[in-house]
């Protein structure tokens, strides 16, 4: 094989620009998909945190309830002590669930107004099918681990081709035509042809020099070799352990259904002394249960995001 001169060097260059541009578009298409990412968690969060808020306000409203009813029914005194101080403790956290709220509507300003925000309702039911993907014709991470080979791949062609040897072959032919006087119109023909070859094998200092950085170039083939496989191996178990929190905690909220379900509650005029802790009792895991629903389905939103992001799929495809 013979060496390519002619413009070699420009087209590697052209070349890897044209890949570096492509690394860039994925840069910033993982800034996108990180940037939506985080406001998505922000937004469901703060969905998910107005429907508590409302859980436990309508929970202050039944113990008020309540308390009025046994302060008017001669109940026992401990038993109004013990409703006041469940009362006095769920008041604490609805206030610092309000100024949870505050904080993080201040942090969705930036991206919409104050009618959408006030518009946010979480969804609370949950969608029971576990998202699929191929991560590795998915993820930017590969994409542009396979971008870095490209350029390798193409340093190394470079050297290669430096590392033929050259071959010139040059003909040159030419012809002159020389008249005598006006009086004569005489002629004379000359030609003159002209064969030049030469044959350069690379032998000297800068070739050596160029050896070593070929081989350079090809233990860093190896190197993004083993860090493709690596990062593959280890995006492959991040989604199958994204896939096993969202299969737990579909699970969790279906057994919180249940336990949902097989609670009794009383009415208020069926409250008496012995009835009484149990009842607010059974009240406040009411509560307890719709507000770990809550978490769970939150926390199904959150892994939902972390899995589309992982496989690139938050935003659709605009590169």
């Amino acid at each position: 094989m013979i060496r390519n001169v002619s413009g070699v060097l420009e087209q590697t260059t052209y070349d890897l620009a044209k890949l570096e541009l492509q690394d860039e578009k994925l840069v910033f298409r993982d800034f996108q998909e990180n940037t939506v990412a985080d406001y998505l968690k922000i937004y469901y969060e703060l969905a998910f945190l107005r429907e508590e808020i409302s859980l436990l306000e309508d929970y202050i409203k039944q113990l008020k309830q309540i308390d009025a009813y046994i302060k008017k029914a001669e109940f026992e005194k401990k038993q109004i002590s013990y409703s006041a101080l469940v009362l006095a403790k769920v008041k604490v956290s609805l206030e610092i669930l309000i100024s949870d709220k505050l904080e993080l509507s201040k942090n969705l300003e930036e991206i919409l107004s104050v009618y959408e925000i006030n518009s946010i309702k979480p969804d609370l039911y949950l969608v029971n099918k576990i998202p699929h993907g191929n991560v590795e014709t998915n993820s930017i991470d590969l994409k542009r681990i396979k971008i870095e080979q490209l350029k390798n791949h193409r340093t190394i062609r470079y050297y290669k081709n430096k590392l033929k040897p050259e071959f010139n072959f040059l003909l040159n032919a030419s012809k002159a035509i020389k008249k005598g006087s006006y009086s004569t119109y005489s002629e004379s023909h000359t030609s003159d042809v002209e064969v030049s070859l030469n044959f350069r094998y690379p032998l000297g200092e800068s070739d050596f020099m160029v050896k070593t950085l070929l081989k350079k170039q090809q233990l860093n083939a190896r190197k993004f070799e083993i860090k493709y496989n690596s990062k593959l191996q280890e995006l492959q178990e991040d989604q199958h352990s994204l896939q096993l929190e969202l299969q737990t905690i579909a699970h969790k909220v279906s057994q919180i259904d249940f336990q949902l379900s097989q609670i009794v509650l009383l009415d208020i005029k069926q409250l008496s002394n012995s009835n009484f802790k149990e009842s607010v009792g059974n009240l406040t895991k009411t509560l307890d249960l719709k507000t770990d629903y809550l978490h769970e389905l939150f926390s199904y939103k959150d892994y939902l995001i972390d899995f589309k992001v992982l496989l690139a799929l938050l935003l659709a495809n605009s590169l």
